[in-house]
């Protein structure tokens, strides 16, 4: 316990001797230069409040990481009344601290209301392919190998309803070698006819209330067939959400239990 102790103590010295750590805004020498979106500057509804996730992901298989940036949008656009502000942004790393936009060669500009992505070879083809999160349906682009992806939402069969994705994450639930996915539905907000409430948050009055309050959406959870599509088996894997809780962040723990990984998930943080 002793040894243990002098290695802990030597550890907090040396790093109390380490100076402050710093960082500086690169984006733009790096070439990053999208802008993200998300609903109108006031912010009158609770869909406007959340930002969007990235994915960093080695997709050319060159030993860098590169950036893929998911995008929202506006309340006009999604009820067709106005054209999307921006797209996704499909970022390569040149190896060199500088990236650039090839999201329209790759095939993966998508323009629309998109909360999140991961990055998985759900096909087993070594190479990483990109899950979008969506306000609707979701969007699967599968890795092609030559720098560019195939859109196989439809033929793959996770596209869900026209309902509010948030997170979601892959893992071989039965052991089978291929990657399952779960979809967690985040709140049920009426795209139609959005409610404009009022409420205070830390004695400042808002609009934008919620998630508190509001009804949550269905989870879904698909079955990887191991030829390019899924099926739904949220019901059989006892997965279906009845009480419609608020799901958006998953996380897959490092324990696994009879020899499988659980997946938790939860929502947001207030």
């Amino acid at each position: 316990m002793k040894r243990y102790s002098v290695a802990l103590a030597a550890l907090i010295v040396a790093a109390a001797a380490v100076p402050g750590i710093t960082f500086r805004d690169i984006a733009t020498r790096a070439g990053i230069t999208a802008t993200i979106h998300s609903g109108g500057p006031k912010k009158n509804y609770v869909l406007e409040v959340n930002g969007s996730g990235v994915c960093w992901l080695d997709h050319d298989g060159d030993g860098w990481q590169d950036l893929y940036l998911v995008n929202g949008a506006t309340l006009a656009h999604l009820q067709g009344k106005a054209a999307a502000p921006s797209r996704t942004y499909l970022y390569r790393n040149n190896g060199n601290g500088t990236f650039t936009d090839v999201t329209l060669r790759a095939g993966v500009a998508r323009r629309g209301w998109s909360f999140g992505c991961v990055a998985a070879d759900y096909d087993n083809d070594g190479r990483p392919d990109l899950l979008i999160t969506n306000f609707g349906p979701n969007s699967l682009y599968r890795n092609r190998g030559d720098d560019t992806f195939a859109d196989v939402s439809k033929r793959a069969g996770i596209e869900g309803g026209a309902i509010w994705h948030a997170g979601a994450a892959f893992a071989d639930t039965d052991l089978d070698g291929d990657l399952d996915l779960f979809i967690p539905g985040y709140l049920d907000f009426n795209l139609r006819q959005p409610e404009l409430k009022t409420c205070e948050y830390r004695g400042v009055k808002v609009n934008a209330c919620g998630p508190l309050g509001c009804r949550g959406a269905p989870n879904a959870f698909y079955r990887n067939n191991g030829d390019g599509t899924f099926t739904d088996a949220t019901d059989a894997a006892g997965l279906a959400d009845r009480e419609l809780y608020l799901g958006s962040r998953l996380s897959k723990p490092c324990l696994k239990v009879n020899g499988r990984l659980p997946v938790s998930f939860n929502g947001p943080a207030l």
